[in-house]
């Protein structure tokens, strides 16, 4: 339930301890929190859903939520391809992990070794023509951004390759504590672009910043240290 009364930019809350995830030794809190959102989200994907070491991984749209899905993947040990509508991101992507990258509006990818798995972190509706032409026999496809736009699906594809289509619910308490645990032993970290909270100027950038989605990958709102210590 939400209670903007409780926690929100606040110094200090009570809360139970039971609904609380605690946060490694040697992981950030800045980092956790970025974590616990989009890596939440792809987390319950990569450890959920039978991927094994190896396999071929596919992650469309490499932005907050894909820059984390290409580091947890390839800190699990599959295969990772990066997709991205921009060359300006391949380089990240195999620093990140990534094993091969690819444009999705003009390079070829006749070559490319079909996936066994494909995580769509894109902000915006996709074309499941060219996503399910991109999958191996019995290749799973996962939507993990909302949008309330149909999407337009050849069931003839689905078919003719034993494609699956697979929702996924955001991590259980239990999947944040492995997450973020896993995240600590592995040296998985978020790319953040940090503000500070402190500045309301730095805090209006970071809001436009948002809005023309120039944030590159994440970003995090840092509190002055000396004014946690009050």
């Amino acid at each position: 339930m939400s209670d903007p009364d409780r926690g929100c930019l606040g110094f200090k809350t009570i809360w139970n301890a039971n609904a609380l995830i605690p946060i490694p030794e040697g992981l950030h809190s800045g980092d956790a929190a970025a974590l616990m959102c989009g890596g939440a989200t792809v987390w319950t994907v990569l450890s959920r859903y039978g991927m094994q070491p190896g396999d071929r991984v596919g992650v469309l749209g490499i932005g907050g939520m894909g820059h984390l899905a290409i580091k947890m993947a390839a800190a699990m040990g599959y295969h990772v391809v990066a997709f991205s509508g921009s060359g300006s991101k391949k380089a990240d992507c195999l620093a990140f992990g990534a094993k091969e990258y690819y444009l999705t509006n003009g390079e070829s990818m006749e070559d490319m070794e079909p996936l066994k798995h494909l995580l769509l972190c894109g902000s915006s509706s996709e074309d499941y023509t060219f996503i399910l032409s991109l999958l191996a026999v019995h290749g799973t496809v996962y939507p993990l951004t909302v949008s309330l736009q149909p999407a337009t699906i050849r069931t003839i594809m689905l078919i003719n390759k034993g494609l699956r289509i697979q929702g996924s619910l955001v991590a259980s308490r239990e999947d944040l504590a492995k997450m973020l645990q896993f995240c600590a032993d592995k040296g998985v970290r978020p790319a953040t672009s940090n503000f500070s909270l402190t500045s309301t100027e730095e805090v209006n950038q970071a809001m436009e910043s948002l809005q023309r989605n120039t944030v590159r990958y994440k970003a995090l709102l840092v509190a002055d240290e000396n004014l946690l210590k009050l």
